[in-house]
Formats: C-alpha cells, sequence, structure tokens
C-alpha cells in the first residue's frame, strides 16, 4: 500500500486550523463588543476634556496637510503624533459624538485581543520547538492544545476588568494604539523569523514601520527592540551564552536606539528635566520605593480583580525608606524574588519566566523615578500581556489532561471577568458617577473633590460645588486647580453689583494664591483677568492677559480678553493692537472684527480732539 503524499494529508487540517483562527477571532471582537457595547454613549471625562473637547489642534476641519499636520503636533501630547492623528480624524468624522470616539477604542482593543490570540499561539510554538532537544520535550502540548490555550488566554486577556480603564477612558487609546502596534511589529517578527529572506525582509520592514507608529502613539512602546532581543535569546538561540556575546554590537545599539528615542522625548536633557520636577535629591529614590508597592498593587488587580478594586485616582502616599511603611520592604523582597527566579528559572521554566521579564521590562519606564502620576491601571495594559503568556504556558499543559473540564473553567472565568468588567465599565457613565466612586475609595485625595465640584459648578449647582470645592481645599490648601475652580465659582456668584465684586476679590485672592503655585498655568492668569475686570480693576486685568499672551502668543481669544480690559481701562491704543492681533489669528471671528472697528472709530475720535 503507498504512503499518502505528506502535503496532501495536511491540507484538510490546514484548513481545520484555519476555521479554528477564524472562529477564536470573531469569537474575541464578540466578547469585546458584549463588554464595551454600553460605553458608546459614555462622555468625555478627566484628561479628555484638555486633550480633545477643550483642544483646538483635534478639530480637523479638512483632510489636508496643514490640518493633519496640526492634530498631529497636539501640544497636549506633542510626542503622540499618531494617537492624536486618530482623535482628530474622530472629530473629522462625528464632530465631538462620543460614540465615535469609543467604537475606535473599542476596535483598537478588540484587535489587540486577537493580535494576543496570535502572539501567544507563536510564542507556545516557538517554546515548543525551543524545548523540543530537552527532557521536557516528551511533554510538549500538541499545536490543538496549544490552539485552545492562545485561544483562552486571549479571551481573558481581553474581557479583564484591568483593562477598562484603556478602553472606556477615551484619552487613553494612547495606550491602546500603542500597545497596537507593539504587538504588531513582534508577531511579524516571529512569524516570519524562519520565512524566505525576501519574505522575511519585507514582513521586517513592516514590523520595523509599526514600531515606529508604536512610539508616535505612545513612548512606553521604546521597550520594543528589547523585548525583540530577549525573545530572540529565549526561543530562537535557546539561551546561547555564546551567541549573547557575539551579539555586544547589536545590543549597543539597541541601547543607542532606546537612549536617541530619550533624548527626543526629553528634549536632550532627560536627567536635567526629571531632576527639576522634585523639590529634593530624595524624592526621586523615595518614588522608586512607592513604586515597587505600586506594581504589588497592579499583581493583585490581575490575580484578584473584583470591580471594586478598580479605581481611576488612588490615594498613596510616599515611601520615606525601606521600612516606612513597611510594605514597601516586602513588595521589594517580591518584585526581587520574581525577577530573580526569572533569571534562574530560564532553562526549566522558559515561557513563565520570559513573562515575567515582559513585565518586568514594559513596566519599567513608567514605574520608575519619572516624575508622573504614582498609579494608573492603564499602564499594565502592555505588561500584562507578560503574564498572560506565563498563564498560557500553564493552560496549553492542563488542556492535554483535562480539556473538557479546562475548557469550562476557562469559560466560566471568561464570564465573571466579563462581569466585572462591565460592572467596573459602569462607573464611567457620568462624571457624577465616576469622581463620586473615587472619592469613596480615595477620601482623602483632593483631586476627586474638586473635580466632582466641578462637574456641579458645569450643571449650574452652585452650591453643591462650593461644597465639594471646599473640601479640596481642606484637603490639600495648595492645591492650584481647586484654587481655581473655587475662584472661577465665587466669580460667577450671581447678585448686584457689590456682591459680584466682593466675591470677585476672593476670587482673585485665590488665583494669585494659585499663580504662586503653578506661574506659568494660562488658564489662572486668564481667570484672573476675568476676575478683576468684575473687581473694577481694568488695568489689572490687563496685566492678566498680557501674561498669559506672553505663554500663548497666538491665542486670539486672550487677545480679544486684553483688548476689551485696555479698552475699559481708557488705553484704545493699546486694546487696538490687540484686536488687530486677534483678527489676523482668526479671520472668521465675527465678534474680534466688530471689536476691532469700534476701537479703530475710538482712536479716530481721541487723535482728532482738541
Amino acid at each position: 500500500m503507498p504512503e499518502p503524499n505528506s502535503e496532501l494529508s495536511e491540507v484538510p487540517a490546514s484548513r481545520t486550523a484555519r476555521w479554528r483562527h477564524a472562529i477564536t477571532v470573531v469569537a474575541i471582537l464578540c466578547i469585546t463588543v458584549v463588554v464595551y457595547k454600553d460605553t458608546l454613549t459614555y462622555p468625555f471625562v478627566f484628561d479628555d476634556l484638555t486633550c480633545i473637547v477643550d483642544n483646538d489642534a483635534v478639530r480637523v476641519q479638512a483632510l489636508t496637510g496643514p490640518e493633519l499636520w496640526k492634530a498631529a503636533r497636539n501640544p497636549a501630547a506633542p510626542n503622540r503624533p499618531i494617537a492624536n492623528l486618530s482623535l482628530g480624524l474622530n472629530y473629522f468624522f462625528g464632530d465631538y459624538d462620543t460614540r465615535g470616539y469609543h467604537a475606535v477604542n473599542i476596535l483598537v482593543h478588540g484587535i489587540n485581543g486577537c493580535l494576543v490570540y496570535w502572539l501567544v499561539l507563536l510564542t507556545l510554538r516557538a517554546h515548543a520547538q525551543a524545548s523540543s532537544a530537552g527532557p521536557g520535550s516528551s511533554s510538549a502540548a500538541t499545536s490543538g492544545h496549544r490552539q485552545l490555550a492562545a485561544a483562552a488566554t486571549a479571551a481573558l486577556w481581553t474581557v479583564h476588568p484591568v483593562q477598562t480603564q484603556a478602553v472606556t477612558y477615551i484619552v487613553q487609546r494612547m495606550t491602546s494604539l500603542a500597545t497596537m502596534f507593539f504587538l504588531l511589529a513582534l508577531c511579524l517578527y516571529i512569524a516570519f523569523r524562519h520565512a524566505d529572506r525576501c519574505r522575511q525582509r519585507r514582513a521586517w520592514w513592516i514590523a520595523a514601520f509599526c514600531g515606529l507608529l508604536a512610539i508616535g502613539s505612545k513612548e512606553i512602546t521604546v521597550t520594543l527592540p528589547i523585548v525583540i532581543l530577549v525573545y530572540e535569546w529565549y526561543f530562537f538561540q535557546n539561551l546561547d551564552g555564546a551567541w549573547l556575546r557575539r551579539q555586544v554590537r547589536g545590543i549597543m545599539l539597541v541601547i543607542l536606539i532606546v537612549l536617541v528615542l530619550a533624548l527626543l522625548f526629553f528634549q536632550g536633557n532627560p536627567i536635567t528635566m526629571t531632576l527639576m520636577a522634585y523639590n529634593t535629591d530624595l524624592e526621586p529614590l523615595q518614588r522608586m520605593l512607592t513604586e515597587t508597592r505600586v506594581i504589588v498593587i497592579y499583581l493583585v488587580l490581575l490575580f484578584f480583580p473584583h470591580h471594586e478594586r478598580f479605581n481611576l485616582d488612588y490615594d498613596i502616599a510616599m515611601s520615606q525608606s525601606l521600612l516606612a511603611p513597611g510594605s514597601t520592604l516586602i513588595s521589594t523582597i517580591l518584585l526581587a524574588s520574581l525577577l530573580t527566579a526569572a533569571v534562574l528559572l530560564s532553562k526549566k521554566h522558559r515561557l513563565a519566566a520570559f513573562g515575567l521579564l515582559w513585565w518586568f521590562i514594559n513596566i519599567a519606564l513608567e514605574a520608575s523615578f519619572l516624575h508622573i502620576e504614582l498609579a494608573f491601571e492603564h499602564r499594565i495594559y502592555l505588561p500584562s500581556i507578560g503574564i498572560c503568556l506565563l498563564v498560557a504556558g500553564a493552560l496549553a499543559q492542563l488542556f492535554r489532561f483535562k480539556t473538557w473540564f479546562c475548557g469550562l473553567l476557562a469559560a466560566a472565568l471568561v464570564l465573571v471577568l466579563g462581569y466585572n468588567a462591565r460592572q467596573r465599565n459602569a462607573v464611567w457613565q457620568t462624571p457624577e458617577t465616576l469622581w463620586s466612586d473615587c472619592i469613596r475609595k480615595s477620601p482623602g485625595k483632593a483631586r476627586p473633590y474638586n473635580n466632582l465640584g466641578l462637574y456641579y459648578a458645569n450643571k449650574g449647582d452652585y452650591e453643591t460645588a462650593k461644597q465639594y470645592m471646599s473640601k479640596a481645599l481642606a484637603i490639600d490648601p495648595d492645591y492650584a486647580h481647586a484654587l481655581l475652580n473655587f475662584g472661577t465659582l465665587l466669580r460667577r456668584t450671581e447678585g448686584d453689583k457689590e456682591a459680584r465684586g466682593f466675591y470677585a476679590e476672593i476670587a482673585i485672592n485665590h488665583f494669585e494664591r494659585a499663580l504662586a503655585l503653578t506661574p506659568e498655568d494660562i488658564e489662572i492668569r486668564f481667570a484672573l483677568g476675568q476676575a478683576c475686570e468684575i473687581a473694577g480693576r481694568p488695568e489689572q486685568a490687563a496685566a492678566a492677559y498680557v501674561d498669559a499672551i506672553k505663554l500663548a502668543p497666538t491665542s486670539p481669544v486672550l487677545h480679544i480678553a486684553a483688548a476689551g480690559a485696555f479698552e475699559a481701562a481708557g488705553k484704545p491704543a493699546n486694546a487696538l493692537h490687540h484686536a488687530h492681533r486677534a483678527v489676523e489669528l482668526n479671520p472668521s471671528d465675527t465678534n474680534a472684527a466688530e471689536l476691532l472697528e469700534q476701537l479703530q472709530n475710538l482712536v479716530y475720535t481721541d487723535d482728532t480732539e482738541p
């Protein structure tokens, strides 16, 4: 009996595999929609307002080079042109309809779920091939078990509630979009690692382009060359020390690329710019000690993800030393142990070790001495994939022995995680529900009270707004934004002219205190000018507007305000100068044109008087 043709015998299997992949991809996209569909109508919140709603750069009016360039160079995040451009395109096609913004975020997250599936599948296969010569090769999972493990892992990652902040929080598209390009670049590198030279070259050029898009979406993906290098050593070079020593030049090139990107991000002076943000020399060290506790919090959220554990605004006290608080020492020992285990167990438990290294490599940038917020859940969107790789290795082995049981267990976990993700998403429904949740979980932090007060002020409920803003200032009397918002609230107080002037004087005091804390804040200077006008101090108002113009010379709004203040102060020539400038900057502004015409008539009359 003749032997069957091996190529022909593989056709049905390959077709079956393709169908399984297609079904998995559709399933991942479907569960993404189920978990996030209710968020489509959720409003802009928090940094969405400054980065999108109140940002002229996002308002793309036409698909022309200058307009798209303006959006890409968004001053709110000038180092993230790709993410900025996507927000600008959202505005062009749908204005400020949040459904379009959320739909893109949900789509990107669904694609990332599919890319996690691809990455896990490729890695399980590479791990099996790298281990095939070792003593444990007989226990390797089959391709079917690897596919089930990859599908289960990707589904768990996709519906995990820790991802909600990167998806439902619109401006954090920067994180999810960067992760998408990062994963695509890495998967292309792995998938075409053993392809013929022509196909490999094409794929790797595309991967390099994706890497640039990733960095252009958010700087965290600067770690991509390091991850590729470690992946190559672990899975394609079989942890060969001799190979690593031969790659000294390549390693130095990777380090050089990372350093160049860091210099571009920090405008050439990273150490000085970072240290300037601190008040004392000890603060960078204290911050790094604090971040050990933050990383442990992240790990707890990954493994015990009840929706009540999540919080937009964590209240975390700075660690003063390893023993203050004592949890700092415990966290440091735990993380050091995990990192040591990743190094020492590389030969026996290669996949688990690589997953842990992925976690530490990709969390290092935002959990370091950099002077940024201490903790945000979206920061583990990319690092959490490393933990998924660790889980995937265990699932691949479990599926060999109890396929149906493991399948049912994975499905149950997906349901539980999906439920908690939906519950967490509900908190983002309105600014009121979001900041009330933060106040409940971080009662000693000023920002949630300030932001909830601002929400009520914008609704016209000034009394409730005053209560929350007063609470914010009671917690932190030097909180500049609370001083600004409370002063603005006082300036809005209704009543007769005398009462409004009284409250405006109090507001001026708040604004001046805020400026002492943040002297380059344009918004505070503008608010100070408005309060001075209400208090009957037009010359001081004009001075505040001029100071703001020095910081933002191309703002037509500031020039119009300065023109009005100078006119009230009896200085029509100065007013005319700023009105001219406002019209130059925005010729379509009818209010500026009318003011200019009025001032021109006034100056002409003044000049002809005897």
